[in-house]
């Protein structure tokens, strides 16, 4: 994303989360908007993987995720001493960067030998 700051991801209201900077807190979003202002690793729990989850610049869509078999979303963004402490990751990248990461990590699927399991996301643009 150009500017973090102009970002909102939404559709998360309601849903419980694991607040990963407070200590693995479980919490409730309580907003209908995300904003970035500080390090935040939250692990939102039971999406509904039909379910878009929309970014948002400056109020405007800029593009929605849906998923398949992925019931969990992750909203991350290091700030800036993390980002400082990331070899792989510029000072001031994650003014430019914020992670929308479907996943599977509350229920895990297990699989016996020849059994097979897949996860997608669709990213759809709203330019």
């Amino acid at each position: 994303v150009p500017d973090v700051s102009k970002i909102a991801v939404t559709n998360l209201k309601g849903k419980v989360y694991i607040d990963k900077v407070d200590n693995k807190a479980e919490k409730t979003e309580t907003t209908n908007e995300i904003i970035i202002t500080g390090e935040t690793d939250r692990v939102y729990l039971d999406v509904d993987p039909t379910a878009p989850v929309a970014v948002l610049e400056n109020g405007q869509p800029l593009f929605t995720i849906t998923r398949k078999e992925l019931n969990t979303v992750t909203v991350w963004n290091p700030w800036v001493e993390n980002a400082k402490k990331m070899s792989d990751f510029d000072d001031e990248e994650y003014k430019g960067m914020v992670c929308v990461e479907p996943g599977a990590v509350k229920s895990w699927s297990v699989l016996e030998g020849g059994d097979a399991w897949e996860g997608t996301q669709t990213i759809r643009p709203r330019l």
